[in-house]
């Protein structure tokens, strides 16, 4: 999916790769190499999908290759924050507390709020932009 968003008065172009469905993560790689921001999204409701974070972005700085990994623009997206407490296995705070020691962003959203997805991508951006002036 190829999504435009305008941030700080620029427009950027997005390729977004859903890899929900894919088994292996090295056959995502073969699809995409020059991969400059990383969203990763785990459910409210599954606590596995949180879980397997530290794994993924362990293999993701391992196998794409990519210069001073520790800085990488990395977004991890807590979706389906609106279910109800009772069906959560993953809290807010936990999530947070997760995020902060391993110093990555975590914006939560709802499918139910429109304007969420550009906001997130707006968050990625502004790593991508941040680091850039870092790396000179």
């Amino acid at each position: 999916m190829r999504n435009s968003v305008g941030f700080k008065d620029k427009l950027y172009e997005l390729n977004v790769f859903d890899t929900v469905s894919v088994e292996e993560f090295g056959e995502v790689l073969q699809e995409y190499k020059d991969v400059d921001i990383c969203l990763l999204v785990c459910l409210a409701s599954d606590l596995s999908s949180f879980k397997n974070l530290t794994y993924w972005i362990s293999k993701f700085k391992k196998e794409a290759n990519i210069i001073n990994a520790d800085t990488f623009p990395f977004v991890v997206v807590g979706n389906k924050q609106d279910v109800p407490d009772y069906a959560r296995l993953i809290s807010r705070k936990e999530a947070d507390d997760w995020c902060w020691n391993n110093n990555l962003c975590h914006p939560d959203i709802s499918t139910k709020e429109e304007p969420t997805i550009n906001r997130i991508f707006g968050v990625g951006i502004a790593l991508y932009e941040r680091r850039q002036e870092e790396l000179g």
